[in-house]
This record gives structure tokens, sequence and C-alpha cells, in this order.
């Protein structure tokens, strides 16, 4: 029951909630009834010691490739490359990839040494990976100010101990974080994004899936860092919410939405700037424009209502005439 559309991309998408027209590039229409971003996200490419151009610094990723035959003997891992800075969070995978990776190459008689700001293993066993790799004496070095690395040597401030460690190192590795991916669809459909540039779901307790435009969902790295397993739990739940509108032949609306008094509306447009919802149009009556809202789109968050300079939008409940009321019976 997957329809799957290899080599295309999407274009355009118009409609809203149980409606959703989504154009591709080859020329194909879909109808939808929600949608589920799940675009992933990249991780962050070093510009520190010299990678790209010293064949002697890789990253985590491509330290994977090489594991069944690493060259050298002396390896040094630098963790938190991209993440735990002004921009960005921890990245939740980097610590306990590291220190499996680490265990590898141990295994393989390597020796290995790992410098890292915070040692975070998050996730079931990975706390116990770290004990073992302490036991097996991999060496660990916590740092603040960032290492130096010149001549095949890493030279680190050690804040547990206080002084000036040299590290003499055959393959430097970075651990490199999660990093948001430039998406289009993020613009066509207007999601919100956090400060980190990770897409921002509607509410982290009581919508970690949901997203603010209705009907679109989220699932894995496209919202942050996570691991696989994290990222699996999460699609079962998006995939529990977009199955249940899809379950209904008719979707119950919010009761409370903004409506447009058309007698008195003159089309300044400022509502329509304010709307983060894509939920007020532009229509023709009787020779002139005025604003309609679609109510399958209208979340009644009151911010058209705010902005008009006539007060030609109310709130369904919440209209300018009861507010008046209210705050007359409260002065009287």
């Amino acid at each position: 029951g997957v329809e799957v559309h290899l080599n295309d991309e999407v274009k355009e998408v118009d409609g809203f909630v149980g409606n959703f027209k989504v154009t591709l590039a080859s020329g194909k229409t879909l109808s939808v009834g929600s949608i589920i971003m799940a675009t992933g996200a990249d991780v962050y490419k070093p510009k520190e010691f010299g990678y790209g151009t010293d064949p002697s610094v890789i990253t985590n990723l491509e330290l994977e490739a090489k594991l069944p035959e690493v060259e050298g003997d002396k390896v040094t891992f630098i963790s938190c490359m991209g993440s735990r800075n002004d921009e960005r969070e921890c990245s939740r995978y980097c610590c306990q990839t590291m220190i499996h990776q680490a265990l590898e190459l141990h295994e393989k008689g390597k020796k290995v040494r790992v410098l890292y700001k915070d040692m975070r293993t998050f996730g079931k066993g990975a706390e116990e990976l770290y004990k073992d790799a302490l036991q097996k004496g991999i060496l660990f070095f916590r740092y603040k100010d960032e290492p130096e690395y010149k001549d095949h040597v890493v030279k680190v401030n050690d804040e547990l101990t206080g002084t000036y460690v040299n590290i003499p190192t055959d393959l430097l590795v970075l651990v490199v974080g999660m990093a948001p991916r430039e998406n289009s669809l993020v613009d066509l459909l207007k999601l919100p994004k956090s400060e980190d540039g990770f897409l921002m779901e509607l509410h982290p307790k009581l919508g970690p899936v949901e997203m603010s435009s209705r009907g679109v969902f989220l699932a894995g790295t496209v919202q942050g860092p996570k691991d696989v397993r994290d990222s699996l739990s999460q699609a079962f739940a998006t995939a529990a919410k977009a199955s249940a509108i899809l379950s209904k032949d008719r979707i119950a609306l919010e009761p409370i939405v903004a409506v447009v008094n058309e007698d008195t509306c003159r089309w300044c447009g400022r509502c329509t700037e304010v709307c983060e919802y894509n939920a007020i149009e532009l229509k023709d009556a009787e020779n002139r424009k005025v604003a309609v809202v679609n109510e399958v789109l209208c979340t009644g968050c009151g911010a058209c209502s705010v902005v008009c300079p006539i007060s030609a939008i109310d709130i369904t409940h919440y209209t300018h005439a009861q507010l008046r009321a209210m705050i007359d019976a409260l002065e009287s």
C-alpha cells in the first residue's frame, strides 16, 4: 500500500489537513490527508584541525568505513565538533558512537585517547560502554579550551589535572554533531524552527510530534539530534497521529476561529502578514478586495484581530463586543 516516487522532488504544497495537494517536479499531483516531515539532518562539516587538507584528520563517519583497516597505532578522538556551542546543543549520539569506535580500535591493538567536553552517554547500555572503555585502559582527557594539532601531536589542557598534555597521534578523529538540513519544504509549509535551526514541535509534552500547521507531523532528526532508538519511537507516535486523521471521513474543526466582517474590511493586508498558518486569503466582494478566513487552517490565535486597524476581524466566542462587555462589567 506504499506508493514510492523515485528521482522526484516536491515543488509545491497547497491545501490543508485532510486535503493537501502536493505537486511533484515530474508534474504529478498527489492528494494527501497528512504530511510527515522525516527529511533527516546533516552532520557538521569541520573546518578545524586542517580537516580536508590533512589526510591524518577524518570524521567519525569516515572512520566507520575505515575501521577494518585503520593505519597507524595512535588514534585520538576529539568530541563535540559542531555541537555544545552557541549555535546548538548536544547531538546525543556522538559520545556513545565515539566510545564504541574507541573500543573497536582498542581491540585491534591501537593506542586510543579521547578528548571530551562532557561525557553524555545517552541510551540503554551506553554507560556500561563508557565504564568498559575506562577499565580497558582507554585514556580520557576533559578539555575546555580548544586543543591544538600540529605535526601529529595534539596539545590539550587537561581540565581534570590542570596541566597541558602532548598526545602523539597518527590519526585524529573529529566526532561531529548533527546540523539542520536545508529543505525547501520548510518554506513551502511555513514551518517554525527552533533557535538551533531544527524544526520545532507544537509542544514538547502535549504535541511532541505535531507542528503548528495542522495535519503536518515530524519524525526523526529533522526535529533535532537523535539516535536510531529515539527516531523509531517517535516514528511510531507520528504514524499513529497521521493514521488518526486518515481513518476518518470528516475532521472536526476547532470552534474558535477568526471571522472577517466583509462590510468593514478594506484589505490593508496586515492580517496576512501576521498569520503564521496561511489561513487568510484575498477575495473579490462587490468590486473591492476583502480578507477571508479559511476556517480549516485557522487556529483562533487572534493575531489578525489585534493588528486590524478598523477591528474588522473578530474571534468567535471572544468578539470585540464580548470583550468590551467584560471590561465594562469589571469597571462597574
